[in-house]
C-alpha cells in the first residue's frame, strides 16, 4: 500500500461484534462502506484532533477508520467485525464500515481514501457500494466529496492490486498473536469471581489457573479470537504467552474492597429534634445528598413547617434531613440556610386604661361641677364641662389606681367624683350649700362606682 496503516488507536466507543444484534436489532454485517468527512475545512481541522476526538472516552461517536493525504496516513480505531458508532443511525452501525475523510477534499485525499477502499474491498473480496453519511441520517456529510469520483479511483486501484501486486507471504501465526495489541499504558484490573480463569489463548476452552476473587493484575494489552476479546497482563505481553482472560472476568475496581461512604454519611449528626420553617420566597427543594440533585420538581413553599431530626455537610454546606427522611433511611435534605425560626413581630402593649376598660349598662349622668374631660391614650385634659351637663357613660376603666367612667365613644373619660347618677337641683345655688348638699350624696355615688369597678384587678 502507498499510505502508512496506523493501528496503534484504541477508540472505546464501539459495540462488539457479539452485541451487535442486542444494541442495534441485527447482526454485524458488512454489506456498505459510509463515506464522512470530519469537518468544516475551512477551519483546518487535523488528522490528530479527529483521531483524539474519536478516542475519548465516553464518547458518543466514532469511526473505524481516518483518512488523510497528508504524510498518506490511514488510522484504524476500531476494528471492521465490530459497530462503529459512526452513521446516526441503527442499520449504517450495524452493516457498514465508516470512513473519516479529510475535509480538504485534495488529489492526494482521494488517492489516499480510494487505496483504502480498495483494500477493504479485496479483505471482504467484493466492492461493497459506497454510501454517503447522509443516506443514513440528516446530515450534510460528507460534504464536497464525490463518491463517483471515488468509486472510479478505487476500482483503479483494486484493478492494479488484483492483477500485478505479488501475493504477501503466508501468516502463520496463531489469531491471538494476529489481533495483539499493547495498550499506550497498563492498568489494574482484578478478579470478578473466586475462579476467574487464565486461558491459553491458543485454545480458549484450556483453562491454565484459577484465581481468587478480588487478585489484582497488570494489564497491559488484549488480542481477539473468534468475536471475543481477551485480556493480557503485562507479564504475557512483555514474554509472548499466549495466556488472557475474558473481559467480563475482570472489573476495574477492587470486588473485596469496601466502598466509601457517601459524605453527607459520614458527616451526619443527630441533633436535638426541632420545628423549622422554610423561610426563602422562592421556596426550597429537597435533594438527594448523593448526588444534590434536586429529587423531584416539587417546591416546599416559604413557610412550610419541618420536623427536622439530623444535620449533615457535603461540599461545605450544611443540609437538614427531616424526621421522615431519618426514620426511612432516605437519602433526601434541604439546605439549611433555606430553613429557620420566623421572626415574630412584637406584642403591642395595650394602654392601661384598655387593658382594664369593662363594659358596663349605658347610662346617663350629670356633671357635679365644672368638670374636666381627660383624653384616655395620655390623661390629658382635652375639654371642661359645665356643671349639670348630661353625659352618656358606656363603659368603666381605671389608670394608675383612678377609677374613670368612659364617654360614649371610648376617647375620652371622667373621674367618677365628677359625676352624679341624678341631674343637680338648684346648679346656680351658693356653692358652698350645693357642696355640703352634695356630701350627703357621696356614699350613695360610692356604693355605686364601688360596683362598676368590683371585678378590676389592677
Amino acid at each position: 500500500m502507498s499510505y502508512q496503516e496506523l493501528n496503534q488507536y484504541n477508540s472505546p466507543n464501539y459495540t462488539p461484534n457479539s452485541q451487535v444484534r442486542a444494541v442495534f436489532g441485527m447482526a454485524r454485517s458488512i454489506d456498505s462502506i459510509t463515506i464522512h468527512w470530519w469537518g468544516d475545512p475551512n477551519q483546518n481541522p487535523s488528522f490528530e484532533g479527529v483521531v483524539s476526538w474519536l478516542c475519548r472516552a465516553n464518547g458518543s461517536s466514532s469511526a473505524h477508520t481516518v483518512a488523510t493525504g497528508t504524510a498518506r496516513r490511514a488510522a484504524w480505531l476500531v476494528n471492521a467485525p465490530d459497530a462503529a458508532w459512526h452513521s446516526g443511525n441503527a442499520r449504517g452501525n450495524a452493516t457498514s464500515v465508516g470512513i473519516e475523510c479529510d475535509p480538504r477534499c485534495r488529489a492526494e485525499d482521494y488517492d489516499v481514501v480510494a487505496e483504502l477502499i480498495a483494500d477493504i474491498w479485496i479483505a471482504y473480496n467484493r466492492k461493497l457500494p459506497l454510501v454517503p453519511h447522509k443516506s443514513w441520517s440528516s446530515t450534510a456529510c460528507p460534504g464536497n466529496y464525490d463518491l463517483g469520483r471515488l468509486q472510479r479511483e478505487a476500482e483503479s486501484w483494486f484493478n492494479r492490486k488484483t492483477n500485478v501486486a505479488p501475493q504477501p507471504p503466508a501468516d502463520n501465526r496463531a489469531e491471538w498473536e494476529k489481533n495483539l495489541k499493547r495498550w499506550a499504558a497498563s492498568k489494574t484490573m482484578y478478579a470478578m469471581d473466586d475462579t476467574t480463569p487464565l486461558r491459553n489463548l491458543a485454545s480458549v476452552s484450556s483453562v491454565i489457573s484459577n484465581y481468587a476473587k478480588g487478585t489484582p493484575f497488570e494489564i497491559a494489552g488484549e488480542t481477539k479470537v473468534g468475536a471475543y476479546v481477551y485480556y493480557l497482563t503485562k507479564y504475557s505481553m512483555d514474554n509472548g504467552k499466549g495466556q488472557g482472560f475474558d473481559t467480563y472476568e475482570l472489573q476495574d475496581t477492587d470486588p473485596n474492597a469496601v466502598p466509601p461512604q457517601p459524605e453527607w454519611i459520614r458527616n451526619l449528626k443527630d441533633i436535638e429534634d426541632v420545628k423549622l420553617t422554610v423561610l426563602v420566597a422562592a421556596g426550597s427543594k429537597v435533594v438527594n445528598l448523593n448526588t444534590l440533585a434536586p429529587v423531584n420538581d416539587t417546591i416546599l413553599p416559604k413557610g412550610t413547617q419541618i420536623d427536622i431530626a439530623k444535620e449533615t455537610t457535603v461540599g461545605g454546606q450544611k443540609y437538614y434531613i427531616s424526621n421522615y427522611a431519618a426514620n426511612n433511611n432516605v437519602s433526601n435534605g434541604i439546605l439549611a440556610s433555606d430553613l429557620g425560626v420566623p421572626v415574630q413581630p412584637p406584642v403591642e402593649e395595650k394602654p392601661e386604661w384598655l387593658k382594664n376598660l369593662q363594659d358596663i349598662e349605658d347610662k346617663d349622668f350629670w356633671t357635679r361641677s365644672r368638670t374636666p374631660v381627660l383624653k384616655l391614650e395620655d390623661g390629658s385634659t382635652s375639654r371642661y364641662l359645665d356643671i349639670n351637663e348630661k353625659v352618656r357613660i358606656t363603659h368603666a376603666t381605671q389608670i394608675v389606681g383612678i377609677n374613670l367612667l368612659v364617654v360614649d365613644g371610648q376617647k375620652e373619660g371622667i373621674e367618677t367624683i365628677y359625676l352624679s347618677d341624678k341631674p343637680i337641683e338648684n346648679p346656680n345655688e351658693d356653692i358652698e350649700k350645693r357642696l355640703t348638699a352634695l356630701e350627703k350624696l357621696v356614699k350613695v355615688i360610692t356604693d355605686f362606682l364601688s360596683g362598676l369597678f368590683k371585678n378590676f384587678k389592677v
